[in-house]
Protein backbone atom coordinates (compact mmCIF):
# COMPACT_ATOMS: atom_id res chain seq x y z
CA UNK A 1 0.00 0.00 0.00
CA UNK A 2 1.31 3.37 -0.92
CA UNK A 3 -0.26 5.93 1.67
CA UNK A 4 -0.78 9.57 1.05
CA UNK A 5 2.47 10.19 4.50
CA UNK A 6 4.39 7.95 2.21
CA UNK A 7 3.89 10.38 -1.28
CA UNK A 8 4.08 13.12 0.65
CA UNK A 9 7.15 12.33 1.87
CA UNK A 10 8.35 10.75 -1.20
CA UNK A 11 7.85 13.72 -2.79
CA UNK A 12 9.29 16.29 0.09
CA UNK A 13 12.56 14.11 -0.34
CA UNK A 14 12.54 14.52 -4.31
CA UNK A 15 12.04 18.29 -4.18
CA UNK A 16 14.73 18.10 -2.14
CA UNK A 17 17.03 16.38 -4.19
CA UNK A 18 15.86 18.68 -7.33
CA UNK A 19 17.39 21.77 -5.27
CA UNK A 20 14.09 23.33 -3.93
CA UNK A 21 14.24 25.08 -1.07
CA UNK A 22 12.12 25.89 2.08
CA UNK A 23 10.80 22.19 1.47
CA UNK A 24 7.58 21.85 3.87
CA UNK A 25 5.17 18.28 4.29
CA UNK A 26 1.94 18.33 5.66
CA UNK A 27 2.07 14.81 7.76
CA UNK A 28 -1.39 13.70 8.19
CA UNK A 29 -4.46 15.41 7.86
CA UNK A 30 -2.73 18.80 8.28
CA UNK A 31 -4.43 21.48 6.94
CA UNK A 32 -3.03 23.32 3.73
CA UNK A 33 -0.93 22.43 0.51
CA UNK A 34 0.00 18.97 0.94
CA UNK A 35 3.70 19.48 -0.09
CA UNK A 36 5.14 22.56 -0.95
CA UNK A 37 9.14 24.12 -2.10
CA UNK A 38 10.23 26.85 -4.00
CA UNK A 39 12.18 27.18 -7.08
CA UNK A 40 15.26 28.83 -5.67
CA UNK A 41 15.86 30.84 -9.19
CA UNK A 42 12.27 31.44 -10.37
CA UNK A 43 11.50 31.90 -6.40
CA UNK A 44 8.41 30.02 -7.58
CA UNK A 45 6.14 27.77 -5.03
CA UNK A 46 5.46 24.43 -5.79
CA UNK A 47 2.30 23.63 -4.33
CA UNK A 48 1.58 19.70 -4.47
CA UNK A 49 -1.89 18.11 -3.50
CA UNK A 50 -0.84 14.40 -2.14
CA UNK A 51 -3.40 11.10 -1.96
CA UNK A 52 -2.81 8.26 -1.33
CA UNK A 53 -4.00 3.93 -0.93
CA UNK A 54 -6.08 3.59 1.93
CA UNK A 55 -6.84 0.26 4.29
CA UNK A 56 -10.56 0.42 2.03
CA UNK A 57 -11.02 -2.80 0.86
CA UNK A 58 -12.25 -1.46 -2.29
CA UNK A 59 -9.16 1.06 -4.21
CA UNK A 60 -10.88 1.24 -7.33
CA UNK A 61 -13.53 3.84 -5.72
CA UNK A 62 -11.03 4.78 -2.93
CA UNK A 63 -8.51 6.17 -5.97
CA UNK A 64 -11.60 7.74 -7.83
CA UNK A 65 -12.49 9.95 -4.61
CA UNK A 66 -9.27 10.86 -3.87
CA UNK A 67 -8.78 12.23 -7.58
CA UNK A 68 -11.58 13.97 -7.46
CA UNK A 69 -11.02 16.09 -4.14
CA UNK A 70 -7.73 16.73 -5.31
CA UNK A 71 -8.23 17.76 -8.59
CA UNK A 72 -11.26 19.76 -7.47
CA UNK A 73 -9.01 21.59 -4.66
CA UNK A 74 -5.85 22.19 -7.59
CA UNK A 75 -8.78 23.61 -10.37
CA UNK A 76 -9.62 25.94 -7.30
CA UNK A 77 -6.25 26.72 -7.17
CA UNK A 78 -5.70 27.70 -11.07
CA UNK A 79 -8.73 29.69 -10.81
CA UNK A 80 -7.47 32.09 -8.18
CA UNK A 81 -5.79 35.24 -10.31
CA UNK A 82 -3.69 36.19 -7.47
CA UNK A 83 -2.20 32.57 -7.06
CA UNK A 84 1.15 32.03 -8.97
CA UNK A 85 1.70 29.00 -7.80
CA UNK A 86 3.17 26.10 -9.38
CA UNK A 87 0.39 23.34 -9.21
CA UNK A 88 0.88 19.48 -9.01
CA UNK A 89 -0.99 16.25 -7.34
CA UNK A 90 1.61 13.46 -6.43
CA UNK A 91 -0.29 9.85 -6.25
CA UNK A 92 0.62 6.67 -6.52
CA UNK A 93 2.09 4.74 -9.39
CA UNK A 94 -0.56 1.71 -9.14
CA UNK A 95 -3.03 0.09 -11.74
CA UNK A 96 -6.14 1.67 -9.94
CA UNK A 97 -4.67 5.44 -10.00
CA UNK A 98 -3.29 4.63 -13.73
CA UNK A 99 -6.83 3.49 -14.82
CA UNK A 100 -8.50 6.68 -13.09
CA UNK A 101 -6.41 8.96 -14.62
CA UNK A 102 -6.22 7.61 -17.88
CA UNK A 103 -7.56 10.22 -20.19
CA UNK A 104 -6.88 12.84 -18.24
CA UNK A 105 -3.46 14.03 -19.37
CA UNK A 106 -4.42 16.64 -21.49
CA UNK A 107 -6.82 18.31 -19.13
CA UNK A 108 -4.46 18.49 -16.68
CA UNK A 109 -1.73 19.86 -19.54
CA UNK A 110 -4.42 22.68 -20.26
CA UNK A 111 -5.02 23.54 -16.66
CA UNK A 112 -1.55 23.23 -15.64
CA UNK A 113 -1.48 20.63 -13.35
CA UNK A 114 1.96 18.92 -13.49
CA UNK A 115 0.77 15.14 -12.52
CA UNK A 116 3.69 13.06 -10.28
CA UNK A 117 3.27 9.22 -9.88
CA UNK A 118 5.20 7.89 -6.69
CA UNK A 119 5.90 4.11 -6.82
CA UNK A 120 6.38 1.82 -3.94
CA UNK A 121 10.26 1.94 -4.27
CA UNK A 122 10.01 5.57 -4.28
CA UNK A 123 10.43 6.41 -7.70
CA UNK A 124 9.24 9.89 -8.94
CA UNK A 125 8.09 9.76 -12.85
CA UNK A 126 5.71 13.37 -14.07
CA UNK A 127 3.18 13.98 -16.21
CA UNK A 128 4.24 17.58 -16.85
CA UNK A 129 2.39 20.42 -18.18
CA UNK A 130 4.12 20.62 -21.58
CA UNK A 131 5.09 17.28 -22.36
Amino acid sequence: MISEDYVKTTMADWLVRQGYIDVIPRMGKANGIDVEGKDPTSGVRLAIECKGESNAKNQWDNAWRNLSHGLFNLIKDTEDPENGDEIALAIPDTSDYRRRMDGLRDFCRRQGITVYWVSASGEVNSWGTSS
